[in-house]
């Protein structure tokens, strides 16, 4: 079952986080405080479309970001996307970008996020007919004001 993220779900969502970056190919060290504290600042932006996967009352899978309108279109940013490793390829993550498309109801839906190309992620973000954008490039870092 496919639902909105509630109060009650952000803590499982925060465990389920963990256990799944604190893997390979991501090898991240989050505490569950953290990343409670992380999605939590997500759903209180935009809660309605924030989702979990719930199988037999257990949290397998969620999908956290925000919308907002964007010229003549919706665009969803996809901040994160996780589903428990031993239920991958198994339709979560199709479920949970289906239901957000039908939530947003819009024709029009533009999807961007931030993926690692070398992650097996990227390929799923690929099937779903998502392409590197030609004219925007990701920076960061640290930002230094004072550099000349």
């Amino acid at each position: 079952m496919i639902r909105t993220v509630t109060s009650e779900d952000l803590g499982a969502c925060a465990r389920l986080f963990v256990k799944v970056f604190s893997e390979w190919p991501y090898e991240e060290s989050w505490s569950v405080a953290q990343a409670h504290h992380y999605l939590g600042r997500f759903w209180r932006f935009d809660p309605g479309h924030c989702l979990v996967a719930v199988e037999n009352d257990n949290v397998v899978g969620a999908m956290f970001g925000y919308s907002y309108p964007w010229q003549d279109r919706i665009n969803y940013y996809m901040q994160e996307l996780f589903v428990e490793p031993d239920r991958r390829r198994s339709g979560h993550g199709r479920s949970l970008v289906r239901h957000l498309l039908d939530t947003l109801g819009e024709s029009d839906v533009s999807v961007s996020l931030i993926a690692n190309e070398a992650t097996p992620a990227a390929a799923f973000y690929q099937e779903l007919g998502l392409r590197q954008h030609r004219y925007y490039k990701f920076y960061c870092g640290t930002v230094n004001p004072d550099a000349e």
